[in-house]
């Protein structure tokens, strides 16, 4: 009798027919599967004494037609090979600061993906963090604005620079996924840039918003800065802490203060 035939099948496509018997021998390409991913670092912490907000996790993104990172296109598809593991760390959140700096976000990885940690925000008289998004820099009360971080390739954005004026600093935004922090001025709120919308879980969410910029709370004619859409951490007088890139905490950065304790 001859031998039965049986249909090879992938994830994304029906391969060849072969004899039962040649089924531990099958060509290679019919052992690789195309995997969409959606990497998101760690969030970088919002810092403490007119503290910038921290920058977003890096963001990865492969779902055909979507935006990754700093709205570029899609990156390709990755093609796993069945029965091969892959290493996959969620990068956690940098801790918010009390009177100082923020902390940098931990990178995320997925096999050969990797997103960089958000920057952190800087300080009174410290510029912002590089990494993922650049973190806010740090507001005082005169002198030179203090530049925000920059954001790494292709990830994210950048982070803004600090407002300074008499009595008035105020730290700079975080930069989010799709935008930049904003710089505050006498009439506008240094926010945190915008973060990115997915479909990849089914349905669309938005994820990696930079943090907005704390506030020195003698402060008149401004207010402590928004965070980025997609769970960047609003300023505030308090140091925020960055969110961990993962489905409940979406990579966003956390909201600069003036001083106390992190939230």
């Amino acid at each position: 009798m001859a031998n039965p035939l049986r249909r090879m099948v992938s994830s994304s496509q029906v391969t060849d027919w072969f004899p039962a018997n040649r089924l531990a021998t099958i060509p290679s390409r019919s052992q690789i599967v195309n995997v969409e991913y959606l990497v998101i670092a760690g969030g970088g912490g919002g810092a403490g004494n007119r503290g910038g907000g921290g920058g977003a996790g890096g963001y990865r993104c492969s779902v055909p037609g979507e935006s990754s990172g700093a709205n570029s296109s899609a990156e390709s598809v990755f093609q796993a090979t069945l029965g091969t593991t892959y290493t996959v760390t969620v990068g956690a959140g940098g801790a918010g600061g009390n009177t100082g700096n923020g902390s940098v976000g931990a990178d995320s990885v997925f096999a050969t993906i990797t997103s960089s940690g958000g920057g952190r925000g800087g300080t009174t008289g410290t510029a912002g963090g590089n990494g993922g998004s650049g973190g806010g820099g740090g507001g005082q009360d005169s002198g030179a604005a203090l530049a925000g971080g920059v954001g790494t390739g292709s990830q994210v954005k950048d982070g803004a620079a600090s407002y300074n004026a008499l009595l008035d600093g105020v730290g700079g935004g975080g930069g989010g996924a799709s935008a930049n922090g904003v710089q505050a001025t006498a009439t506008v709120t240094a926010d945190g840039g915008a973060g990115l919308s997915s479909s990849i879980t089914g349905s669309s969410v938005a994820r990696g918003g930079g943090g907005g910029g704390g506030i020195d709370k003698r402060a008149y004619g401004a207010n402590a800065g928004s965070g980025g859409t997609g769970g960047g951490g609003s300023g505030s007088n308090v140091g925020g802490a960055g969110s961990a890139a993962s489905a409940a905490a979406v990579g966003g950065g956390g909201g600069g203060a003036f001083g106390g304790t992190p939230s």
